[in-house]
């Protein structure tokens, strides 16, 4: 899109270093797993995505709700 700044952001962020995690949660906090064709299970009420940091710390960097 002209005028666009994601180029030059995206140009300018630091590069990730490692795989970013996704886990989905039901309403009891019980961890689900994605269907077999890729796509989230029925009863999904969070979602949290986290990174793993280099001492081995679970870092969470984004959740829904």
């Amino acid at each position: 899109m002209a005028g666009s700044v994601y180029p030059t952001a995206h140009g300018r962020a630091t590069n990730q270093s490692g795989a970013v995690n996704e886990t989905l949660y039901d309403i009891g906090g019980k961890a689900l797993t994605m269907t077999p064709s890729g796509g989230y299970p029925s009863g999904v009420v969070k979602v949290e995505w986290s990174v793993t940091d280099k001492k081995g710390n679970k870092i969470v960097i984004q959740k829904l709700p």
